[in-house]
């Protein structure tokens, strides 16, 4: 058995957790630590061990 820890680098995956987040068969609230808005959110990423969603509106 092995355990890895780390930053993960999800770029050539994210599209699928995207839309099951979009088609809401996904909730990731229970995963979230911090909701952050586009102004702000480079202080909340910059927290270790956060999971952050970041909202934009346009």
């Amino acid at each position: 058995m092995s355990l890895h820890t780390g930053w993960v680098h999800v770029h050539s995956i994210i599209e699928e957790p995207l839309g099951l987040i979009a088609k809401r068969t996904f909730d990731p609230s229970p995963v979230t630590t911090v909701v952050a808005d586009w102004e702000t959110c480079n202080e909340a990423l910059v927290e270790p061990f956060t999971k952050v969603i970041i909202s934009r509106t346009e």
